[in-house]
């Protein structure tokens, strides 16, 4: 009888550190449990965040899509100003015009290049600016991926 208290009293002791190393896992367990859920709520933020970026970036893709079609107009424009020059250069080979007919041209000419020219530097601005955008955009998601990656 001594022999099986003497067992169940080692047993007891060996039910004992395995009742201890499970009160400590449960524990280190509810820990981690912790971290993931603020890792969520931390990932729920970024996926806010990307959205909102994404929203963005739709906005400013369908601003350059606008500023394409304006700038594929004024392509036609230009080609149809060059189609002009072209015809008054063979005009004016033809029929020698007169230094008055020589001068109107001219300025018709002057007028239309100097508008193209206006037109284009406005486009110039436009499209410097949405690349600014757009390059911060991209550094605000390099960010949020490198946060996101390191989380």
């Amino acid at each position: 009888m001594d022999k099986i208290i003497e067992k169940l009293e080692v047993h007891d002791d060996r039910l004992d550190q395995i009742v201890d190393k499970l009160v400590s896992n449960d524990a280190r367990m509810e820990k981690m449990d912790v971290r993931m859920e603020k890792m969520d709520a931390r990932m729920e933020k970024a996926d806010e965040r990307m959205e909102k970026m994404d929203a963005r970036m739709e906005k400013a893709d369908e601003r350059m899509e606008k500023m394409m079609k304006k700038l594929e107009a004024h392509d036609d424009t230009f080609d149809r100003v060059i189609g002009k020059l072209v015809e008054m250069d063979t005009y004016m080979h033809e029929k020698l015009a007169t230094k008055d007919e020589m001068h109107a041209l001219e300025t018709r000419l002057t007028d239309h290049v100097e508008g193209f020219v206006r037109l284009h530097e406005a486009l110039d601005c436009e499209v410097a600016s949405l690349r600014n955008k757009v390059d911060r955009f991209e550094e605000r998601l390099g960010k949020l991926e490198a946060i996101v990656k390191a989380a």
